[in-house]
């Protein structure tokens, strides 16, 4: 298939397949690890080459080390309530990553 010209229609194109691809990774987690983190890292590598950015609520979903999808099996979720951060970390690689959160 050829890429469009337009760098609108390309980036638009790329975060549409960006997000199939995450919903995917998402059903298929449970049955098939493998599956999902391949569609995982194919959106990761749709993303630097079309220079479009993952959307936060997908960019918490995979680990940017391994570039594995993370679910409740493959990754361990805390809170740390003084420094109001949730950590996650990483079963696969054991990276950790911070991310701020504020309560409401």
């Amino acid at each position: 298939m050829a890429r469009p010209k337009d760098k609108k229609a390309q980036s638009q194109i790329a975060s549409e397949r960006i997000g199939i691809l995450f919903t995917l990774a998402a059903e298929l987690a449970p049955k098939d690890k493998e599956a999902a983190d391949r569609l995982v890292a194919l959106a990761h590598r749709i993303s630097l080459r079309t220079n479009v950015g993952i959307p936060k609520r997908f960019k918490i979903a995979y680990c940017r080390d391994c570039k594995s999808y993370l679910s409740s099996e493959t990754a361990s979720y805390r809170l740390d309530p003084a420094n109001k951060r949730l950590r996650i970390r990483c079963l696969g690689c054991g990276s950790v990553r911070l991310l701020p959160y504020r309560r409401s």
